[in-house]
C-alpha cells in the first residue's frame, strides 16, 4: 500500500494523484478516463478505460439468476465499468 495525500484543487474538488508505475503498467496517459466505483465497503476502485478497438462483444445478463434488485444494478454496472455492451 502506498501513501497519498489529497490536495485540493479549485473551490470544490479534492485530487489524489496515481502512483506512475501503475500508469505506465496500465497504460494511462495525461488526458485518459479513468473510473472510480465504490466498493461495500467504502474502498475505491480505480479501473482504466476500457480498450474500444474490437470490443464488440454483446452480454446478456439472465435476470432469473439476479435474487435481487441490487445484485442486478452491480450486475449492469460492473459491466459498463467493463466496457461491455
Amino acid at each position: 500500500m502506498e501513501p497519498r495525500k489529497v490536495q485540493k484543487v479549485g473551490y470544490s474538488t479534492l485530487s489524489v494523484s496515481i502512483p506512475m508505475k501503475w500508469a505506465k503498467k496500465t497504460g494511462i496517459q495525461k488526458g485518459d478516463v479513468v473510473f472510480i466505483s465504490e466498493e461495500n465497503d467504502g474502498a475505491l476502485r480505480i479501473t482504466p478505460e476500457p480498450t474500444k478497438a474490437g470490443d464488440s462483444s454483446v452480454y446478456v445478463v439472465n435476470v432469473d439468476n439476479c435474487d435481487n434488485t441490487k445484485v442486478l444494478e452491480r450486475v449492469i454496472v460492473g459491466n459498463y465499468v467493463l466496457g461491455r455492451n
